[in-house]
């Protein structure tokens, strides 16, 4: 039966290989510990953050794929996992697309494949009778729950659509929301989460209520926000599309890159993996995050006569550089680096001085030290 890989898919974008099964054994371990450490981090700021709150979701289904995939390629040699190396230390994107098209086959690749038990039960056989095929009977055990865990709920897709939540209307009586969403871009091979805060016409039909309606402005906020353009690209398009409703606080969080010896020296991450390699463990790592925030500071009218329409003025600050190139109306980069490297960091380097300023959350074995 032959099963069509991620790398087989890949037809731009850098990417790379680790080599055999101990590296990706290390690096999904990793990663693991990467997305367990965010988690921690976003459970213990959860209760008074409620944009971190409602991003828990989506590590909890990020941590899920990462596992999927571990199944799938840890003792697979012939069709390694492709890796960005370069930009972000996560998987490429195309192991994503891969996943989500593997859930149409999912069924018919299962009657096609021996069951999880059967292959345990061979497995113990064969360790008894000292045949030795047990790295044959790991692979397909490991395609096997692959297929077993596919499963759109609970899976980190290309777009995942998370939550639409309702809140008070406005004292016009226009309905108030707040839908979340995630993506995992093809451009930079980096998973990001949205929020958006908006508002409804009190005269349409309530989105919640109208399917076809709520589909069709979940299709067009996929469709914006899939290569991972400006936040404020994102908000001013669905302020176009959509005359009924309006945007008024666009929020993302960037997961990434990752820096770590595993994945190796790269980059602006090179002084830290460096630093890393020096005075961490192997486990370690420096995880970069950037949340963005846009906000409506007004409305304007815009066309003549009959096609006047009522469009949001999206704050972008033109003393705050960043922000200004980023077309946000607000930018806060935060780091997680382990305790233990932090007390060796001289930021004062030319290689570090551009991360002096950014914000700093503490891990080490033990969890979350402080943020």
């Amino acid at each position: 039966m032959a099963i069509l890989t991620a790398q087989e898919q890949i037809q731009t974008g850098d990417y790379a290989n680790l080599g055999n099964g101990d590296e990706y054994a290390k690096y999904f371990n990793l990663s693991s510990n990467v997305l367990h450490k965010l988690l921690l981090w976003f459970e213990a700021r959860g209760s008074d953050s409620e944009l971190i709150s409602s991003f828990q979701p989506m590590v909890d289904k990020l941590l899920y794929t990462t596992n999927l995939l571990r199944h799938r390629y840890l003792f697979d040699d012939e069709h390694n996992l492709a890796l960005d190396l370069n930009d972000s230390g996560f998987p490429h994107a195309a192991s994503i697309h891969m996943a989500s098209a593997n859930l149409e086959q999912r069924d018919k690749y299962l009657r096609d494949l021996p069951s999880s038990s059967n292959l345990l039960d061979q497995l113990v056989k064969d360790l008894l009778n000292g045949r030795l095929r047990e790295k044959e009977i790991l692979k397909q055990l490991g395609l096997v729950r692959y297929f077993e865990g596919l499963d759109q709920e609970k899976m980190y897709l290309l777009f995942t659509p998370g939550n639409l939540r309702r809140l008070a209307d406005t004292e016009d009586n226009n309905r108030c929301y707040v839908l979340t969403w995630a993506v995992y871009s093809i451009d930079n091979n980096m998973p990001y989460f949205h929020s958006l805060a908006f508002q409804q016409d009190s005269h349409e039909f309530p989105l919640e209520d109208d399917m076809d309606k709520y589909k069709a402005f979940l299709k067009s906020v996929e469709l914006f926000s899939g290569h991972s353009p400006s936040l404020g690209v994102i908000a001013h398009k669905i302020d176009e599309q959509w005359d009924s409703i309006h945007p008024a606080v666009a929020q993302r969080v960037q997961i990434g890159p990752i820096h770590s010896p595993i994945i190796g020296s790269r980059g602006r991450g090179k002084a830290f993996v460096d630093l890393l390699s020096e005075f961490g463990s192997e486990s370690d790592f420096v995880l970069e995050l950037m949340f963005e925030t846009v906000y409506s500071c007004g409305t304007q009218v815009v066309g003549r006569w009959l096609g006047k329409r009522k469009r949001q003025v999206f704050l972008i600050p033109q003393d705050d550089l960043e922000a200004k190139e980023r077309g946000v109306s607000q930018v806060n980069r935060i780091m997680m680096i382990p305790h233990t490297v932090l007390q060796h960091i001289d930021w004062t380097l030319p290689d570090l001085l551009p991360f002096k300023d950014v914000d700093r959350v503490t891990y080490s074995k033990g969890g979350i030290n402080d943020s």
